[in-house]
């Protein structure tokens, strides 16, 4: 399919001719017979002291979208009255459709060629696709001014969309378009080479890291033999949770500690649905843990390599846990500290 996209400046429009075709001015100059007279003098007020028909259609577009706010919510003009005449005078708001008839009206009756047109505006771009997504509710009506030896230019009176940006002078030639490109990709290029250059030794870090957290901490753990690994990760466990558990005590127990952890991630506010079910997950994946290591402390269960596997994969979840938790402690507090402040 071909498509015939006008490139023209606001230079080009001002300077456009008046000398109409015969068909255009019969079919789209035409009113109403009964149009109410004081639309045509708003028409020749708006433009009164203006010498071309682009600056003419600019202040009857500037005219609507300034003066009428967006409203889907209105009522239909009452019966009998014009609907031009009825949005201009006593609703005085409106949509798309109430915007561009109007302006199609306003422009006619100042001897400029419009027409009304129905589509859609350009919708939401989905980056993931690099394309425009258009819905229903995208439907959308705008006017089109035919200037002679140019064409139909659209203009957009609705002020919930962008006013269309046109540029005030010469159109860039192909050429410089290309030499635009060029620069352009080059200054792209170098650009991407600076990027790489900063964030290659913070990547090579990140690497680092995210190796060691998968793969290096895993297999020093479970190289172990079970109940090696079972112990070291319950102190890793009982290491990171302390400061939720609040201040050691002589002869504590795993049992004691893992309720006052407990206990004390019960109090923790947390964002509203932001972790839905976030407590019950901690507990039940702690007391996992800590049922893991008591059994090998404590009764006369074989532990084995896949008694370690369990551990090491409870350890995984619990030790984000307890960072978020940590983490909602310092930013939010506790539910105790909020309800003393709402009681103050």
């Amino acid at each position: 399919m071909d498509v015939y996209i006008p490139t023209v400046t606001i230079t080009d429009l001002r300077s456009a001719s008046t000398d109409y075709p015969e068909d255009i001015l019969e079919r789209f100059l035409s009113l109403p017979a009964d149009l109410p007279e004081r639309v045509r003098d708003l028409a020749r007020e708006i433009t009164d002291g203006i010498s071309n028909p682009y600056d003419k259609v600019k202040a009857i577009e500037r005219y609507l979208r300034t003066n009428y706010p967006y409203d889907l919510d209105i009522s239909p003009p009452p019966e009998g009255q014009d609907v031009v005449d009825y949005f201009l005078f006593d609703l005085r708001r409106g949509y798309c459709d109430y915007y561009a008839t109007s302006m199609v009206v306003l422009t006619r009756s100042v001897g400029i060629p419009v027409r009304f047109v129905s589509g859609y505006a350009p919708g939401t771009y989905d980056a993931s696709t690099t394309q425009y997504i258009v819905r229903e509710l995208d439907a959308h009506s705008w006017v089109e001014v035919y200037f002679p030896e140019i064409g139909w230019i659209e203009f957009e009176p609705t002020p919930s969309q962008p006013e269309i940006e046109r540029i005030e002078g010469i159109v860039p030639t192909l050429e410089d378009r290309n030499n635009e490109d060029i620069v352009s990709r080059l200054l792209s290029h170098f650009r991407l080479n600076r990027i790489l250059i900063w964030t290659m030794p913070i990547l090579g870090f990140l690497s680092i890291i995210l190796a060691y957290f998968v793969f290096i901490e895993k297999w020093m753990y479970l190289r172990l033999i079970p109940e090696t690994a079972i112990e070291q990760i319950y102190q890793r466990f009982y290491q990171i949770g302390r400061p939720l558990a609040g201040e050691w005590v002589s002869a504590e127990t795993s049992s004691e500690y893992l309720t006052k952890l407990m206990d004390n991630v019960d109090r923790i506010k947390f964002p509203s649905n932001g972790f839905p079910d976030f407590v019950d997950k901690f507990n039940d994946d702690a007391t996992a843990l800590t049922d893991l290591y008591q059994s090998m402390l404590f009764t006369d269960h074989q532990i084995t390599k896949q008694d370690a596997k369990i551990t090491w994969g409870l350890w995984i979840r619990l030790r984000w846990q307890v960072y978020i938790a940590r983490f909602n402690l310092f930013i939010w507090g506790n539910k105790t500290d909020v309800n003393k402040n709402i009681h103050l």
